[in-house]
């Protein structure tokens, strides 16, 4: 425990002051004993009898009854003195969680405020420096806390020990052995499965699953880290089980449910264990399992990849901001890096746009039906959680999914077979539009990650827009002037527009970096 005190000011003119009445005695509430000569309130100026107008010379026991020398608290009790009539700073730690109480009143410079961090008296919280500033900060606009409390804090924390916590190899290295561990056990089943009996099969499928989270269990007070990576392998070991299974059974199911499965297993291990890496593989599974019910229902039917190209770009998006700021750092990067390169591929499952061959017909109204709820309807939903992040992103990727797929330029051809028959094959292009309308989007993405402060978002839109240039070059404008003029203009779009691009980003990263400071 430490304790800050500073001077206290004159207390002598505070006797008539509106006290807390029934609530205030002479002393501190007792304990055991009783406090010698007892005060009775009867009005607003409380009857004490025997009052001694100066202080003692000695410091009483603020939270105890009796002196500190006093015969029947002499001995535990006694330790625990704390000086009153100071305005006093107390930490006490603990590590898994903290409540704050501002206690007194404010006087003209000083602050009286107490931290208490419960659950154990004997630690101090590894809190770290940037959670504390936050804290300082709102207690500051609040107006309990003044600068010098505040630069007293700061240096008392700075003065403490941070737990190192594991670093990032050691991230790196839980990572990497659970996704090695994982295809190891793969391809070791896959190699000895036809050697095995339906019986022999079936056990090693449940061994898969109960070995790796029975290991995760067992290590989870010891060292967590490893427990997690156990429970992701069990995870991701319970989807193998999932197929396995019906392939030894033979059993001839609609193969997304097996998806919807393996999603329900990921749900309930995040229930229970409250775990980052089961919260990502759920968040992945989920649209995956939505995915694949409309891969099922549309295929071999015109605009396929239409639908399923919206149907990645919109739930992109919606990963892309609705984590945003978020405490869970590895779930909000995993889920970014994933909505990137979905958004890439959802773009040009819509720039393949209605392409068609052999007898293939149009996609049955119920269905397309279902595919709006599904890529918009249910986004947007999930997006009122995060109104003010994702809503309006989610929302214009819906109109951007709605108006892609028609700017293309389409036409027929015949698709000889070789044996004199030939059959139609409808073909398409993007046009003009097209490329106008991706290039726009990549510019809001820009503008929206500098309205949330976001680099990732800033980053991602300058990346999409530069791609988007390269692309147009190489589809329109390379092939025109001939390979050697076009290996030059290509070198010199690189050099001209990868400084200026660059140029762009550091301004805008610097202009948000002042407003974020600037943010109360």
């Amino acid at each position: 425990m430490r304790t800050l005190s500073f001077e206290p000011d004159t207390e002598a003119l505070e006797r008539f002051g509106k006290r807390f009445r029934f609530q205030d005695h002479a002393f501190a509430a007792a304990e055991r004993a009783i406090v010698h000569s007892a005060v009775a309130v009867v009005s607003e100026l409380a009857q004490i009898e025997d009052a001694n107008r100066d202080k003692g010379i000695g410091l009483g026991a603020a939270h105890d009854a009796v002196l500190e020398k006093a015969r029947k608290e002499s001995r535990e009790d006694g330790e625990n003195v704390e000086a009153h009539g100071y305005t006093e700073l107390m930490i006490e730690g603990a590590c898994d969680c903290r409540e704050i109480r501002a206690c007194g009143r404010l006087r003209q410079h000083t602050a009286h405020l107490m931290l208490l961090w419960s659950n154990t008296r004997s630690k101090v919280c590894p809190t770290q420096m940037p959670d504390i500033e936050s804290l300082i900060t709102r207690w500051q606009s609040a107006g309990i806390l003044d600068a010098a409390a505040a630069d007293r804090i700061r240096g008392w924390e700075a003065g403490q020990k941070r737990p190192t916590g594991l670093r990032w190899q050691g991230v790196v290295a839980l990572i990497l052995g659970a996704i090695l561990l994982a295809s190891g056990v793969v391809l070791f089943v896959s190699a000895h499965w036809d050697e095995l009996g339906p019986g022999a099969r079936f056990t090693l499928v449940l061994a898969m699953v109960g070995v790796f989270h029975t290991a995760g269990a067992a290590t989870r007070a010891s060292y967590r880290a490893m427990s997690t990576a156990l429970h992701a392998v069990g995870t991701a070991a319970t989807g193998a089980a999932i197929a396995l299974v019906g392939q030894i059974f033979n059993i001839q199911e609609h193969w997304p449910a097996a998806i919807l499965l393996w999603a329900l297993a990921a749900l309930a291990g995040w229930v229970l264990l409250h775990d980052e890496a089961q919260q990502t593989i759920t968040l992945l599974l989920g649209p995956a399992w939505l995915f694949s019910e409309l891969e099922y229902a549309t295929e071999q039917h015109i605009g396929q990849d239409v639908y399923l190209g919206r149907f990645l770009f919109v739930w992109s998006v919606l990963y892309l901001t609705a984590f945003l700021g978020s405490k869970c750092r590895a779930v909000q990067g995993i889920l970014f890096a994933a909505a990137a390169i979905a958004s890439v591929t959802g773009v040009v499952f819509m720039l393949a746009s209605w392409v068609s061959w052999g007898e293939m017909v149009a996609i049955p109204l119920h269905v397309r039906v279902w595919a709006w709820v599904a890529f918009a309807a249910l986004p947007l939903f999930f997006a009122l959680f995060r109104f003010g992040k994702s809503m309006i992103p989610v929302a214009a990727a819906c109109v951007f999914c709605a108006l892609l797929p028609w700017c293309n330029r389409t036409w027929e051809t015949q698709m000889q077979w070789g044996n004199g028959k030939s059959r139609p094959y409808t073909q398409s292009e993007p046009n003009l539009l097209a490329y106008a309308l991706v290039a726009a989007f990549s510019i809001f993405i820009i503008g929206w990650g500098v309205r949330q402060l976001s680099r990732a978002l800033v980053n991602l839109g300058i990346v999409g827009f530069a791609i988007t240039v390269v692309w147009f070059f190489f589809s329109n404008i390379f092939d025109k002037v001939g390979r050697s003029l076009g290996l030059i203009a290509m070198g010199i779009l690189f050099l001209v527009g990868g400084w200026g691009l660059e140029k762009m980003r550091r301004r805008l990263i610097a202009g948000m970096t002042e407003a974020g400071k600037a943010k109360p």
